[in-house]
């Protein structure tokens, strides 16, 4: 059988692999050991029948070689990091509309309190300019003031002690003397 030793070292095989890979898949794989009646037998799997024919030999799939392994890691990890790319960028997306979503309700919270400041001023200049209000009305007609009396009745002042002195000589003369308070005592 002749190899296509470009096609093959495209693939990571050599002509002998190539070789190995199609007797081995003609032999089969031994997998283990039966004991049967006292005799050791090898357990063996294969997948192609021993007489095959070029066009069946062409057909068996032979197995990953080591540049397949790498070629198949690397394209899985590129695979990763493209969808690790597109994730951090829809992050990054989501989080630039909603950092402009709060940026607008801020503008818009802005320019309501905006203009409750301007209507508020408008309400206090409107407020300062208009006239203060009349004085209320009052519900009854005021009373006319009764006059205290200036003198009190002569049973009333017989009552109240005699005025206390306000200078010096009228409490001297107010005090009892001696004889009067031992006069009493």
């Amino acid at each position: 059988m002749d190899v296509d030793r470009g096609t093959a070292a495209e693939q990571g095989f050599t002509q002998s692999e190539v070789g190995q890979a199609i007797a081995g898949a003609l032999r089969g794989t031994q997998v283990g050991t039966v004991t049967l009646q006292g005799e050791s037998r090898d357990i063996t799997v294969r997948t192609e029948a021993t007489d095959a024919s070029p066009r069946d030999i062409a057909r068996i799939e032979l197995p990953v070689s080591q540049l397949q392994q790498a070629a198949a890691t690397e394209k899985a990890t590129d695979r990763v990091t493209e969808k690790q790319e597109d994730a951090a960028e829809e992050a990054e997306e989501e989080a630039a509309a909603a950092t402009e979503e709060q940026r607008q309700e801020l503008v818009d919270q802005r320019d309501e309190t905006s203009e409750g400041l301007t209507e508020a001023r408008r309400q206090l200049a409107r407020l300062q300019a208009s006239p203060p209000p009349p004085p209320a009305v009052p519900s009854a007609p005021p009373q006319p003031a009764v006059p205290l009396p200036t003198t009190l009745p002569p049973e009333v002042a017989e009552l109240l002690p005699s005025p206390a002195p306000t200078t010096a000589e009228e409490a001297a003369s107010a005090a009892p003397s001696r004889e009067e308070v031992g006069e009493a005592g």
